[in-house]
């Protein structure tokens, strides 16, 4: 870039930038002061003559870039001034007499993001080597922020398997076990892991995989998907006696699929950012910064969405009688801009009492609508029914839409955990909706169906008792 094209660049920055100058030779120093001062718009430049003065002006406002002198380098301080830097997420650039590896161990002392030699480059190339380290620092600081939310969602991730009744491993390549929950940890005390531990071994194929393995006359489903840990390729081993599951461990399918898939493109954005920033490409680089975060915030919601699901498991319904009607009253009144964003129709029949736990009651309701409202057709006035019917003397509740509908062949399927249409429909689910509707259907000894075929919408019938 042509150093008249950067003033103009610099000039139509947003916001004035804080340099502090570390600099015992008045000469040099201002030498560094009148190049700044061309570019007062952009940079508002301040001066210390030694190490202390400058841990002064730190303390005393808001500082973006440090330049300092490498003639202070070896000064009584230096230490503080690095910790003081490191502490407040300054960035340092080094400003050094000499060249080749001495300028290197010197910038590595002191932390320095960048260096330039003195009468070795043109005035331009201090503002723009400013401008550059600010943006590399932006980056990093983004990153940081990405870091430590997808640290948190990895711990959300593993107090929500933690708490699974069902045995959790994780191996890696190596077969080396990097994670195991406190189900799996027990399991691995019992006699039977000598003759099962020989299932849990690595697989290099990226397909998701249920398989059932025998040990000491217990038949085990054992469903097994590629999963990254710690930033390694490694597969995700979810137990469950075959028993319980006829033979599949419909519990477990697809929870790599939901839960991976995120991780996978937080790593790869991540690699493409780093790259981004090791060629100067800042604005690319902030690109994949965006990346990761929106993958870091889609893992986020998964996690939580199973994290609501596996709460269930641990609830027993506070059973009252209530008027039906009212409960989807307050329901429709707390969705009101989901329907008002797609124009939706909803339609309220007369609806008789029930007895059932209002919290649970109305969640089902919720994602029955959120349901609707996901899988409407593109272009198409969204119109939902809330009814009822009794047969033989059961109370029959019924959510109608005129969406995409399901097929036949699916219609058990959808009500799986981390069960998808995705490919089939078009609109993006995470398959968490309509299971949490059969587990609360469950718990009031009731039950949900479906019915509709594809293009004609759906029928959801739901039964408490």
């Amino acid at each position: 870039m042509a150093s008249g094209c950067f003033f103009v660049l610099l000039q139509i920055m947003e916001t004035q930038k804080n340099i502090l100058l570390l600099d015992g030779d008045l000469q040099s120093a201002q030498e560094v002061l009148d190049t700044l001062h061309k570019n007062s718009q952009t940079f508002k430049v301040s001066h210390a003559f030694d190490i202390e003065g400058g841990i002064k002006y730190l303390n005393s406002g808001p500082i973006d870039v440090v330049l300092l002198s490498g003639q202070l380098v070896n000064s009584p301080g230096i230490e503080s001034l690095r910790n003081e830097l490191a502490t407040r997420a300054i960035p340092c650039i080094l400003l050094s007499d000499v060249n080749g590896a001495e300028v290197l161990s010197m910038a590595e002392r002191t932390g320095a993001k960048d260096y330039l030699v003195k009468g070795k480059t043109g005035p331009a190339w201090l503002p723009k080597t400013i401008m550059n380290t600010l943006r590399l620092t932006e980056a990093e600081k983004k990153l940081d922020i990405v870091f430590e939310e997808y640290s948190q969602r990895i711990e959300s991730f593993s107090v929500v398997v933690e708490r699974m009744k069902e045995p959790v491993f994780i191996a890696n390549a190596q077969n080396e076990l990097v994670y195991t929950n406190a189900a799996a940890t027990s399991l691995m005390e019992k006699p039977q892991w000598e003759t099962f531990k020989p299932s849990i071994a690595y697989r290099s194929s990226a397909i998701a995989e249920t398989f059932e393995t025998t040990a000491l006359d217990t038949t085990y489903a054992v469903n097994v998907s590629p999963i990254t840990w710690d930033a390694e390729p490694c597969n995700l081993f979810i137990v469950e006696k075959a028993a319980v599951v006829a033979g599949a461990a419909a519990f477990a399918t697809g929870l790599p699929a939901q839960v991976s898939a995120p991780v996978m493109k937080i790593m790869e954005n991540m690699q493409q950012m780093a790259g981004s920033m090791g060629v100067g490409n800042f604005d690319q680089a902030a690109e994949f910064a965006g990346n990761v975060q929106n993958a870091v915030m889609q893992t986020g919601e998964v996690l939580k969405r199973f994290g609501s699901f596996l709460e269930l498991n641990t609830q027993q319904p506070e059973i009252t009688n209530f008027p039906m009607k009212e409960l989807v009253g307050q329901v429709l009144a707390e969705m009101k801009p989901s329907f008002d964003a797609k124009e939706a129709e909803v339609n309220v029949s007369e609806l008789p009492k029930v007895n059932a736990d209002r919290g649970m009651a109305g969640q089902l309701l919720r994602e029955l609508l959120n349901n609707a409202l996901r899988f409407s057709k593109p272009g198409k006035k969204p119109v939902i029914d809330i009814g009822h019917d009794v047969f033989e003397g059961e109370t029959i509740f019924c959510v109608r839409d005129n969406g995409m509908g399901v097929s036949r062949k699916n219609h058990e399927k959808i009500f799986g955990v981390f069960e998808t249409l995705n490919a089939e429909t078009g609109a993006q689910g995470m398959g968490l909706g309509l299971a949490i509707c059969k587990k609360i259907a469950g718990l009031h000894n009731g039950k949900i169906w479906v019915e509709g075929l594809p293009g004609h919408g759906s029928n959801f019938y739901f039964t408490f008792r």
